[in-house]
């Protein structure tokens, strides 16, 4: 293959608010590099772990800082149904989804002309990898009653997404894909 995919997360693009860590994807370069190959990469954003303790624990995406300045306890974060049961934190609330975005913004000021990269993934959210676009008609009534979520506000949440990416990599056509 000539292409491989870096999965990254957010709490090690940006371990402090603000403060970034690009160690992860400069990695992922690397051992693409090594074989001649170049990457996609996926940013991780929003997960948080599974309910379902069937499976083992997926890992949590999100920094530290966040829960910290968003009142948020990983231990009561909305589940998403299915299989796993991932936990979610609330990406579509506006200075979270700010706050992601920033990062991406400056990842991309870094990499957005690195021909080593040659497509990013924009993801939302779903219940299969939590990172998706797909929801169950419950996991969609629990977001809506409790954490704020509706039709409009993803769509909103997503367009803020793909132009965050969209500037990040604004001198590229066909580098963002979902």
């Amino acid at each position: 293959y000539s292409q491989r995919v870096a999965w990254l997360l957010w709490k090690d693009l940006e371990p402090e608010k603000g403060v970034y860590d690009w160690t992860s994807l400069e990695n992922s370069l690397n051992n693409a590099a090594d074989r001649n190959q170049t990457i996609q990469f996926w940013v991780l954003s929003t997960t948080c772990g599974n309910k379902n303790t069937q499976y083992e624990t997926l890992p949590c995406s999100v920094p530290d800082w966040v829960f910290t300045e968003y009142g948020l306890d990983p231990e009561t974060l909305p589940g998403l149904g299915g299989t796993f049961d991932i936990m979610v934190i609330p990406g579509w609330w506006p200075a979270i989804r700010t706050d992601f975005n920033n990062m991406i913004r400056a990842l991309g000021e870094e990499y957005g002309d690195d021909p080593r990269i040659t497509s990013v993934y924009i993801q939302g959210i779903s219940a299969s990898r939590g990172e998706e676009f797909s929801l169950e008609p419950a996991a969609i009534y629990n977001l809506e009653q409790n954490w704020g979520f509706s039709s409009l506000v993803l769509e909103e949440w997503i367009q803020s997404r793909m132009d965050a990416y969209a500037d990040a990599f604004s001198s590229r056509t066909h580098i963002c894909a979902w």
